[in-house]
């Protein structure tokens, strides 16, 4: 929390997939607006990424939250602010394939229906799709490198949270950014309940060597994130805020 906010701050919120983002998207509609949020259901989402949105409409954005790589700021207005939520490889690829699985309108729906986890996940790397198995430091920093990833995180983001911590991420963005308490429903809940449904160990070794970058990045925002939420604890007082922080 090293970066300062500023009343021209744009919010971008670096949207891994299944890594809580969706709910995150939620609260930050409720908080600017739907209007002055893009996201990929806005109608504005496709210009947005190829760069076409007139000034007046860019003047209008508060937040950005979507899935796209570090580096999104080029296309607005305003000093930018990132955040970030990242999760256990093995954990975020099973969530991935339960999701898709349960979602007929995902376009990887038709590829994975009715599969187990070692065949989907097998399909998913014939298909090429390593963003879903990998790939979380290219989200971050636009590199699929831990050390680029971490200099970046270390000077161009406000906060980067592991996943488990989500509730903590959120009392810090509602105190520095939001500045008020929020109340958020959890979206994109995984209701894929098979108990007997694993992934081999040969398939789960694959995950450790594509992802071997994003297992270092997970441990570095674990350390980075408990020393600050030490210092958010010990340091932030703010009226609309009391002990129930601490717990």
């Amino acid at each position: 929390m090293k970066l300062k906010i500023r009343n021209d701050n744009i919010f971008y919120h670096i949207h891994i997939p299944k890594c809580g983002g969706t709910t995150l998207t939620g609260i930050l509609k409720d908080h600017f607006g739907k209007s002055s949020t893009l996201d990929g259901m806005s109608p504005l989402w496709e210009d947005f990424l190829l760069n076409k949105l007139e000034f007046h409409q860019l003047q209008q954005i508060k937040a950005v939250s979507g899935h796209v790589v570090y580096r999104v700021h080029n296309r607005c207005i305003g000093t930018p602010i990132y955040v970030a939520l990242v999760r256990a490889p093995i954990e975020r690829c099973i969530s991935a394939i339960k999701f898709i699985r349960n979602d007929a309108e995902h376009y990887l729906y038709p590829e994975i229906v009715g599969k187990n986890l070692d065949d989907s996940f097998e399909k998913l790397l014939q298909l090429g799709e390593y963003r879903l198995i990998g790939r979380q430091c290219e989200f971050i920093c636009s590199s699929n490198n831990f050390e680029i990833a971490k200099k970046t995180i270390e000077e161009k983001y406000f906060l980067v949270a592991p996943l488990e911590r989500f509730d903590d991420f959120i009392k810090i963005i509602s105190a520095f950014i939001l500045r008020k308490h929020v109340i958020y429903p959890i979206k994109n809940k995984n209701y894929d309940s098979k108990t007997d449904d694993y992934l081999s160990d040969s398939n789960i070794n694959i995950i450790y060597d594509i992802a071997s970058e994003d297992f270092k990045l997970l441990e570095y925002v674990r350390d980075s994130f408990e020393e600050q939420w030490g210092f958010f604890l010990d340091n932030f007082r703010y009226p609309d805020f009391d002990e129930s922080l601490k717990t």
